[in-house]
Parts: C-alpha cells; structure tokens; sequence
C-alpha cells in the first residue's frame, strides 16, 4: 500500500508543476512605481539606522544595523532594475513619466539626507569604515544601474533632467565616501 501512496503522491506533485502558471509575472508600472517608492523607504530607513551610530563598542549593533538596512536597499534597487528591465513597453506614457520624475526628485532629496548623515558619522564607524565604504561603493553600483535603466523610460523632457539628478547623486555619494578615506 505505501508504494502506491508514494506514486500518487509523486503524480500530485508532478501534475501540481506541470499545470501551474510557470511564466514570469506582468510587469506592471505600478509596481515598478512601487519599486521606485520602496527604494525611497529603505534610504529613510538607512538615515534613521545611521543616527544612532556612536563610537566605541556600544555603537557596534547600530552599526550593523546600518549594514542590514543597506542590505535590503541594495536588494530594492535590484528588483526594481531587473523590474525595469523586464518592462513591456520602451518608455512609460507622459503622466507615468512624470509620476517617476517626482519620486525620484523626493528621491534623491531622501539620497543626499541619507549620505550626508553618514559622512557626518564617519568617525563613529571607527574601525567599521572599510565595510561602511564598500558598502556605500555597492550602493552607488546600484544606483547607477538603477538609473540606467529608469532614464530611457522617461519621457523627453523628465529624460533631459535625470542626468542632472543622477550627476547630483553621484556627487553624494564622492562625497560620503571621501568621507570614509575613499
């Protein structure tokens, strides 16, 4: 009896596979959107974590709180870049358009708030200023990434002033990380 019960189970489970939807999910500009707004929350998440750093070995859980928040925030700016990527149409319609240029305007204001405050904590990091660095070297990876793949589904004129934004968002994050000797 069990060696029937083991095949159909196996059937159950083979048919369950067989039949299920396997293609990737629509993409749609809502989430990416959604994506956009995800990658805002998890820098105002990194600025809060970064306020609480201090010095000496009190500061070493905030500190690797720090690193767990910029974890996550690089992950959000993955999925939103591979959710670009995967978009169905080359360029988003003018209200989608500007719907992203004003996220990304709050965007980078919650960017320069974020690098700033983590400059500003340099020396609290201490001897933790190396990760802090290659993090922040990560981060501005991903953001480039990420802007290269947003700035060609803008529209004409929200396309003409995304390389400014992301020049300025550049210039954050030379800054902080020249801030930690890099």
């Amino acid at each position: 009896m069990r060696p029937f019960l083991l095949l159909v189970f196996i059937l159950t489970v083979f048919f369950n596979y067989a039949s299920a939807d396997n293609t990737l999910p629509s993409v749609s500009f809502t989430r990416i959107l959604k994506g956009v707004s995800n990658i805002q929350d998890g820098t105002v998440d990194l600025t809060h974590n970064t306020g609480y750093v201090i010095s000496g070995p009190l500061g070493v859980a905030p500190a690797l709180q720090v690193h767990s928040t910029a974890v996550k925030l690089h992950k959000r700016l993955k999925s939103t870049s591979d959710l670009l990527r995967a978009f169905p149409t080359a360029t988003f319609s003018p209200p989608q358009s500007l719907q992203v240029a004003l996220k990304m305007l709050s965007l980078q204001v919650a960017v320069r708030k974020s690098l700033k405050t983590t400059a500003a904590k340099a020396d609290a990091f201490g001897e933790l200023s190396p990760i802090v660095q290659a993090t922040l070297l990560q981060l501005r990876h991903d953001t480039a990434v990420f802007g290269q793949e947003l700035v060609p589904r803008l529209g004409r004129f929200e396309r003409l002033l995304a390389p400014a934004l992301i020049k300025m968002i550049d210039g954050y994050f030379k800054d902080a990380l020249a801030a930690f000797g890099g």
